[in-house]
């Protein structure tokens, strides 16, 4: 089936708004509700993320700390995380 070149320009241009659009959104996961205060300390430590829209979502399984999703990229920085690595290492020593 051969598509006609016009419909390729128009899904090449969506599919690129979209991506553009997931990149402006920013999903936070913290174990409780981050008050304003906290929210842009966060935003201040990683300068990409100014003038993105952010989205908060709790996650009690986090203990602590947050997980910062922005698009396809995700930085973990929860307790939970750094709880499951540490098991990790001591299951590979022993």
């Amino acid at each position: 089936m051969k598509i006609k070149q016009r419909l390729k320009e128009d899904l090449k241009k969506y599919l690129f708004k979209k991506q553009e659009e997931e990149q402006n959104k920013v999903t936070i996961r913290s174990a409780y509700k981050l008050a304003e205060e906290e929210l842009k300390s966060i935003v201040e430590l990683f300068p990409e993320l100014k003038g993105k829209e952010v989205a908060q979502i709790i996650d009690d399984s986090l203990i602590a700390g947050v997980v910062i999703q922005q698009g396809s990229k995700v930085r973990d920085l929860s307790l939970k995380s750094q709880l499951m690595s540490l098991e990790q290492r001591i299951n590979e020593i022993a």
